[in-house]
């Protein structure tokens, strides 16, 4: 059977099946907790995200028992967060699954993701703890030796890119300083360390205080230079670049 007949018995069998557990009975008891204000307003959500937050944020749809149920909703939850890149709320829910009873079997995964977030967020050496973690608990989960091996050698692929990344950010930071000064038109102004000293400062009632140059300076002369107090990856260089420190 190829994979593309597989899946459609797959949906069909959890779609249509009246068994306990599957999806017609979930359908049905979510119908009877909902409201009919709630799916008009439902249909009328126009991203995934937006779906996903109006759900799952929906006290009827998350159990109210404390225990493995509950930290498995906080689990996935996170996951869903994840895929929308909303890594705050992921560590939120992550740290709630933790403390609801997460199963040991299961921990490696928000372990792991916890590290890709804590990535994100720059703060390297918590992640890479994260990840040591996660890879000291697969050794609990369900998962046959190969895939246990196959999952820490992917981990730590991660960790050393995550890593190198950082390594890269640092050395920049350390030079910076001595960029700026070889680079700027005839070395750093003493009142503006980011611009040239052929700058100066001065003010006028009409336009108030702006920067003038105090000689004249040749074309194709760098004045003024500091980095970008944000910086994003352009959309078509994603997947081949790093995110993080912009390498390929």
């Amino acid at each position: 059977m190829d994979n593309a007949s597989l899946r459609k018995l797959c949906s069909d069998v959890t779609l249509q099946s009246q068994k306990e557990g599957f999806f017609n009975q979930w359908a049905d008891q979510v119908e009877n907790l909902l409201t009919n204000d709630f799916f008009i307003q439902f249909s009328k959500l126009k991203s995934d995200k937006e779906r996903f937050l109006q759900t799952w944020n929906n006290e009827h749809l998350i159990p109210s028992n404390i225990g493995e149920d509950l930290s498995l909703c906080f689990a996935n939850r996170s996951a869903a967060l994840f895929h929308c890149k909303d890594y705050n709320h992921c560590l939120q829910d992550i740290d709630l699954a933790l403390s609801h009873g997460y199963p040991n079997r299961l921990k490696y995964k928000i372990l792991e993701r916890r590290g890709q977030c804590l990535a994100k967020f720059g703060r390297i050496k918590e992640s890479q703890r994260a990840f040591e973690e996660a890879i000291s608990t697969v050794q609990e989960s369900d998962l046959n030796e190969g895939k246990k091996e196959t999952w820490i050698q992917e981990t730590l692929k991660k960790m050393s890119l995550i890593q190198s990344c950082q390594e890269t950010l640092e050395n920049d930071n350390n030079t910076e300083d001595d960029v700026y000064k070889e680079k700027l038109y005839k070395g750093q102004s003493k009142i503006f360390p980011r611009a040239s000293s052929s700058l100066i400062l001065k003010y006028t009632e009409e336009t108030g205080r702006y920067m003038a140059a105090s000689e004249d300076i040749p074309a194709v002369n760098i004045l003024v230079r500091e980095r970008p107090f944000s910086s994003v990856l352009m959309q078509e260089k994603r997947g081949t670049f790093c995110e993080n420190c912009f390498k390929k």
